[in-house]
């Protein structure tokens, strides 16, 4: 008698992940109940891939989504009674669940099985869509690897300082002292306009010195282009993760800062996130931005777009977000448009205050709501 696994393969290659990883030590034999655009995208060589399954334990059954005879027939060419089965409808298309459902509803050697996406929680469909909870944790690697997702080895991946030096930076920041602002945007254009700079004097910024005293910041009289990308806006980047690590108490396999990530088989879609992050095996990703102003000229609108195109890249539960210690308009026609697009977008905004803006919240209370969820 074999334990089997039945499988829909789609888009959403996370669910079966997940369900893979709950039952991996029951399961002997994997059904991956797939089509011929699933094989050309490489569904299921991800989810292989992902949770190194040996492929002679794995069968693929091709079908045609849009028809119920042909999955149904293909099921009975390869079902066997002395088997018991355990089926996930969560994938495919409404007709291959419905297809598979009808299948095994009635067998009693099946349990089928239902992942909500939601609330880390999976539905016993056999047993009257009794609740379970997941128990098995996804790393962000598998996460992202699942759908086709390679990070880069130049990747950040941890931060560079420590957790008490981005929380000096932060103080120094909020303080908002004209001196260090027009110090830090210098020091930001000179890195901008030499890309090949490595070392930097720092008797050549005006307060330079006192900001690297005030931080406890060491230096002999030159920084390097690493430190000075960290006081233009990486701190932020660094300081995110360290609380986002500590107040929802992450492993670090959970979280990550500054991926280099590329998409498998397309091979201009690399792209960076400052902040990702698994809680309750759903994605989170959090672009952080250390403007004073927030307005048209700074790039908001950028990174709104970047968020919003990036999501499209990693599936159906991913949520984004952006962090900014910048001032937010007040006027109500800028307002209103910056509001509109976050809603839009499907993004919130996080500040360091609450404001009274739909789609935006506080850093704090964010956190707070996740921690207490």
């Amino acid at each position: 008698m074999k334990n089997v696994a039945v499988l829909i393969i789609s888009d959403q290659t996370i669910q079966n992940v997940q369900f893979i990883k709950e039952f991996s030590e029951k399961i002997g034999t994997y059904w991956f109940i797939t089509t011929e655009s699933m094989e050309n995208k490489g569904c299921s060589e991800w989810i292989c891939e992902t949770l190194q399954l040996p492929k002679e334990n794995v069968q693929k059954i091709l079908v045609n989504e849009f028809s119920l005879q042909n999955i149904t027939e293909k099921l009975k060419d390869r079902y066997q009674s002395e088997n018991s089965y355990l089926v996930n409808i969560t994938g495919g298309t409404k007709l291959m669940s419905i297809a598979v459902y009808d299948f095994f509803r009635e067998k009693t050697n099946a349990t089928i099985y239902y992942l909500t996406g939601r609330k880390n929680e999976f539905l016993n469909l056999t047993q009257n869509s009794h609740k379970e909870t997941l128990q098995q944790k996804i790393t962000l690697y598998e996460y992202l690897t699942s759908y086709g997702i390679k990070v880069k080895e130049s990747s950040q991946k941890v931060p560079m300082k420590t957790f008490e030096l981005a929380k000096a930076m932060y103080q120094e920041f909020i303080q908002a002292k004209q001196a260090n602002i027009d110090c830090l945007q210098k020091l930001r254009d000179k890195i901008q306009e030499d890309k090949k700079i490595k070392e930097i004097n720092v008797t050549d910024f005006e307060n330079l010195s006192e900001l690297l005293q005030a931080i406890d910041l060491q230096h002999r009289g030159q920084i390097s282009r690493k430190d000075a990308e960290y006081l233009t806006g990486k701190w932020l980047e660094e300081w995110t993760y360290y609380r986002i690590k500590e107040k929802l108490q992450l492993n670090e396999n959970t979280i990550a800062i500054g991926l280099y990530l590329q998409k498998k088989g397309i091979e201009k879609t690399e792209n960076d996130f400052d902040v990702m992050f698994i809680l309750k095996n759903e994605l989170y990703i959090v672009e952080c931005k250390t403007s004073h102003k927030i307005n048209k000229e700074n790039k908001l609108n950028e990174f709104i777009y970047k968020l919003d195109a990036l999501q499209k890249e990693f599936g159906l539960f991913s949520q984004a977000f952006i962090y900014t210690l910048g001032s937010l308009p007040t006027d109500d026609n800028p307002k209103n448009i910056l509001k509109d697009r976050l809603k839009f977008h499907r993004i919130t905004l996080l500040t360091k205050e609450q404001v009274n803006i739909e789609n935006t919240k506080s850093f704090e209370g964010w956190l707070n709501n996740l921690a207490n969820g």
